[in-house]
């Protein structure tokens, strides 16, 4: 259960960080709601076509997480 929280806490933080391309001025609700939606969508596709390539495996799933997080680099500027 606490996996799995930690699972979604980085795919909406990953997905939060998109809305700041998105919008400026967002309270912070607004961006947690978005972001766990847009996170969830990246996340989602991302697994079924790294799936679809090279099968469900645990380094699919990390590669996965990996590229949903990548918008947190939008926080580095």
């Amino acid at each position: 259960m606490l996996l799995s929280l930690l699972l979604v806490a980085v795919i909406t933080a990953g997905g939060s960080a998109v809305t700041y391309l998105i919008e400026r001025d967002e309270p912070f609700l607004w961006r947690a709601a978005a972001g766990c939606v847009i996170g969830s969508g990246i996340f989602g596709t991302i697994a079924f076509l790294l799936s679809m390539a090279g099968g469900l495996t645990p380094i699919t799933a990390v590669a996965t997480l990996v590229v949903s997080m990548l918008p947190l680099a939008v926080f580095s500027r």
